[in-house]
């Protein structure tokens, strides 16, 4: 994605300058292998991460990459259900993070997610999602799409450069991935492809469950860096 490493670092920055440097609380929303969590350990030291995902495949790469493991707890849940909070150890987090994740949520289940993550929240913590948020405007919104996938194309398509579904053919062909990749087919199955919704909506709904800032605080065509404060 471009920009990943700078929208990361940015995210950092307004990490710090609302809540400092010291012995911060950290939700992690779908947290893949942890490539955020890892930026997020190295800025703060102190810090310490739950990292959620419903992926058991990509949790156990988090769990096996990962530097300081200690400082991670690591948790198996469906933020798409109600009661994904019930696994969580605690509640009143600085900050709930989450990277290139939350587009693929159904309009009802990001606004109940949303309303979780208010409650899982401390006064003035915040929330930074960085993800597809395209504009509101549906021009623009598909020119920006277009400028994405220019980019990509022209980045991602160097001679030997592994594609997508190149990754996932090899993952599959690997012994120790069979089981994993098995629950994590098991657990995707049959369920329904999203879009990603417009900034307008994110507004709205992060508005309603009671944030009581929303902003855009970086964006590239139709990636964006989302803030919401509690």
């Amino acid at each position: 994605m471009p920009g990943r490493a700078e929208h990361f670092a940015l995210m950092g920055d307004y990490l710090a300058r609302a809540r400092g440097d010291g012995a911060l609380r950290i939700l992690d929303c779908c947290c893949g292998p942890g490539s955020l969590a890892q930026v997020m350990l190295d800025r703060f030291p102190s810090a310490r991460v739950v990292a959620v995902d419903v992926d058991p495949w990509l949790i156990e790469m988090g769990r096996r990459t990962i530097t300081d493991s200690a400082r991670v707890q690591w948790i198996e849940a469906d933020l798409r259900r109600e009661e994904w909070t019930s696994s969580l150890p605690e509640a009143g987090f600085d900050v709930v993070v989450s990277a290139t994740a939350l587009h693929w949520f159904h309009p009802d289940e990001l606004v109940r997610l949303y309303d979780s993550l208010a409650h899982l929240l401390a006064p003035g913590g915040l929330l930074l999602n960085a993800d597809h948020v395209p504009q509101s405007a549906p021009t623009t919104a598909s020119w920006g799409r277009a400028f994405i996938d220019t980019w990509q194309a022209g980045n991602l398509g160097e001679a030997g450069a592994e594609s997508w579904e190149q990754f996932w053919e090899s993952a599959r062909r690997e012994p120790a991935f069979m089981e994993l990749l098995a629950e994590r087919e098991r657990r995707f199955a049959g369920r329904r492809r999203a879009r990603a919704l417009p900034f307008d909506f994110h507004r709205e709904a992060l508005r309603t469950v009671g944030f009581q800032e929303i902003a855009d605080v970086w964006r590239l065509h139709d990636d964006s860096v989302l803030l919401a404060m509690r």
